[in-house]
């Protein structure tokens, strides 16, 4: 009993001396999650079903039981005094690629945005979103613009608040994704189309990236032939309006069952983007908060 006390008063001292880090990504249907410890990913220990009717199209519907949850998978992982570092599920951030007037960053970007208002094509109102920017690889003057709804963003933020974890970040998947894509799309060839596929259990995601520069982004039927069709269709149309493409990348961010038909189709042969040590590739563009300013929804 002696011993249990002394433990108990410990672990406040102990998680501000020697803080824990943790990585979550969530999705409409999982929560991914691993740790870091010495500045390096620990195997991935968390990889679980996300309740039904908590969660869709990635906002929080059931915000006291999405925290309980999550705090019972940090509590068995003994991560309860973690310091969180997590992706915001893809789904709830609609993005865009921006150019600077003379192609020079202004200061404060996120308020020249907000003051400038520009007409974005995006039904979400800039006002009522929280933004981030960074420059797109290896073009300076470009920046992806990804939004999401505040009250989508407060609402992962009170489901960390009641899982009893301090959030330290809170990014958008587009931007985490970009990151690790990013000494890929430097060494791309300049008539090089870069296809993204994302499969996830219910739908496959493709973005294809030109020049660094995301330029198209669809959900597809993750099974085939239905993939490959849809797949071929949106290809040429986009060549279509680019004929200046010459070459086709195929990556591929997890197991894509039935590929062989598709590398034949496209006639590439698919590259798996896994995250290394990390759970997944956007995991794997979260972790280095790097240099400040370091991204954050603003």
């Amino acid at each position: 009993m002696v011993l249990a006390g002394l433990q108990e008063r410990w672990r406040p001292f102990q998680a501000r001396l020697f803080p824990q880090q943790v990585l979550l990504e969530i999705t409409d249907a999982l929560i991914l999650g691993q740790g870091i410890k010495g500045g390096r990913p620990l195997p991935l220990s968390i990889e679980a079903p996300i309740p039904a009717a908590t969660c869709r199209k990635g906002r929080p519907l059931q915000v006291s039981a999405l925290g309980d949850f999550i705090g019972d998978l940090l509590l068995e992982n003994d991560w309860i005094d973690a310091h969180v570092l997590a992706v915001l599920p893809r789904i709830a951030c609609t993005w865009r690629v921006l150019e600077w007037p003379d192609g020079i960053w202004p200061d404060d970007p996120v308020s020249t945005l907000r003051g400038m208002n520009p007409d974005l094509g995006v039904r979400l109102p800039l006002d009522d979103s929280y933004l981030d920017l960074q420059p797109l690889p290896g073009r300076p003057d470009h920046a992806l613009m990804v939004a999401a709804p505040k009250a989508v963003v407060d609402g992962w933020i009170e489901v960390f608040s009641i899982a009893g974890v301090a959030l330290d970040r809170l990014e958008p998947q587009q931007a985490c994704l970009l990151e690790a894509l990013a000494p890929r799309l430097r060494e791309a060839e300049p008539e090089e189309l870069i296809v993204l596929l994302q499969p996830e259990p219910h739908l496959c995601t493709l973005l294809l990236l030109r020049n660094g520069e995301p330029v198209y982004e669809r959900d597809l039927e993750p099974r085939m032939p239905a993939l490959l069709e849809t797949l071929q269709k949106c290809l040429a149309y986009y060549r279509h309006h680019d004929p200046a493409v010459r070459s086709i990348r195929l990556l591929l961010t997890g197991p894509l069952p039935g590929i062989e038909p598709l590398e034949q189709a496209l006639g590439v042969q698919a590259e798996q983007m896994h995250g290394g040590e990390f759970g997944s590739l956007a995991l794997s563009g979260l972790l280095p908060a790097r240099t400040p300013p370091a991204r954050t929804l603003t």
